[in-house]
């Protein structure tokens, strides 16, 4: 229970900066995880998927999903094996995913993602409702989450 991130900022704040984060889906007792880019906003996981493809069939069969970053850090030695240790931060979130439909939102979470990953401004082309062909976009609403870390 010691390592629990009980400040909600802090939990926040490690969603907000991971680059990466791992969806993981069901489908008939088949577990599958996939890391994806995502953006963290107003309380909820965005992201972006073909609307064809594996992920995309587990997610219209089953909405339920587990959702995973971290923040991993040094190693830390010991003599005695069994104490070694490791640096991080993980937060893992519960909850249900919903393919969005309105091309304003859509358009919208995909600006987001541009923005929070396009640090160095190549992007010059703009989102538009005509380049949402085929790109689906899904919104991850957080039933509950935990915290962990193994900070100094």
């Amino acid at each position: 229970m010691d390592r629990l991130i009980l400040d909600r900022r802090e939990v926040d704040s490690v969603l907000n900066r991971a680059l990466v984060g791992r969806i993981a889906l069901s489908l008939k007792d088949q577990p599958y995880v996939v890391p994806l880019n995502f953006v963290y906003t107003g309380g909820k996981i965005y992201f972006h998927s073909a609307n064809e493809g594996q992920l995309y069939t587990y997610l219209k069969a089953n909405n339920q999903v587990c959702f995973e970053v971290d923040e991993p850090g040094e190693t830390i030695p010991n003599a005695d094996p069994c104490k070694f240790s490791f640096r991080y931060k993980s937060i893992i979130a519960f909850g249900k995913a919903r393919f969005l439909e309105k091309p304003p939102e859509k358009i919208a979470i995909l600006k987001a993602l541009v923005e929070k990953y396009d640090k160095n401004k190549v992007a010059t082309k703009e989102v538009t409702t005509e380049s949402l062909g085929d790109v689906e976009v899904l919104e991850i609403t957080i039933e509950h989450m935990t915290g962990k870390t193994n900070a100094p």
